[in-house]
């Protein structure tokens, strides 16, 4: 009966806590581990004496990681707005976890093209600009060239440091995603998995404009 299941109770949690530590992603080990460690505690309470030291380190290593699992999904998944989502989904989803991208939302600025303006100026640090809804129009010497939603613009700049090679203009209508660079670099030396993402949405935005 029970008695008999309980070896095989303890190897499922100590099996279910070492593949927690495998994962790579903290939310899933923050959950996996409480699995885990509720899987312990039971084990532990079915036994014929129980041993009150590792019974109760189970039970508030499990409450411990159960919480910590909770605010992280509710960091994850229950804090976007309507319009966070659908920019998420859209752009980001691919490239970065839901914190982070909480994270680069904060440290930019929504832009309504109300008239025709300036988004980056040739010879000057620009700001990386996501093209949300519409497009944008980049001034060549060789001729203008527009860019249309999900476009970045001022990325290389933003990787090298450089000053814009170009001016680029907002159009009526469109909606744009606006960086200060210093500002959002600042936000990435602190928090490396935004690092990782944006680098990722930018090399990703390089090798399609190379295509």
């Amino acid at each position: 009966g029970i008695r008999a299941a309980l070896p095989w109770l303890g190897k499922l949690a100590y099996i279910t806590l070492a593949s927690g530590f495998l994962m790579t992603d903290i939310f899933w080990l923050r959950g996996i581990l409480a699995a885990g460690y509720m899987t312990l505690t039971i084990y532990h309470v079915l036994q014929l004496h129980p041993l009150r030291i590792p019974l109760f380190g189970s039970l508030v290593f499990c409450g411990v990681n159960s919480a910590m699992a909770v605010m992280l999904l509710r960091e994850r998944y229950l804090m976007l707005t309507d319009l966070e989502s659908r920019i998420y989904g859209e752009h980001f989803e691919s490239s970065m976890s839901v914190s982070s991208f909480k994270t680069l939302m904060a440290h930019g600025k929504m832009v309504l093209a109300t008239e025709q303006s300036a988004l980056i100026n040739a010879g000057e640090v620009p700001d990386l600009v996501l093209v949300l809804a519409g497009e944008a129009e980049v001034v060549l010497e060789g001729g203008n060239t527009v860019v249309g939603e999900g476009a970045l613009v001022g990325e290389v700049s933003f990787i090298t440091g450089a000053v814009a090679s170009a001016t680029v203009l907002s159009s009526l209508g469109s909606s744009y995603l606006v960086w200060t660079p210093e500002r959002l670099r600042q936000a990435l030396e602190e928090n490396p998995s935004l690092r990782n993402g944006l680098e990722l949405k930018i090399g990703r935005e390089l090798i399609r404009k190379l295509a």
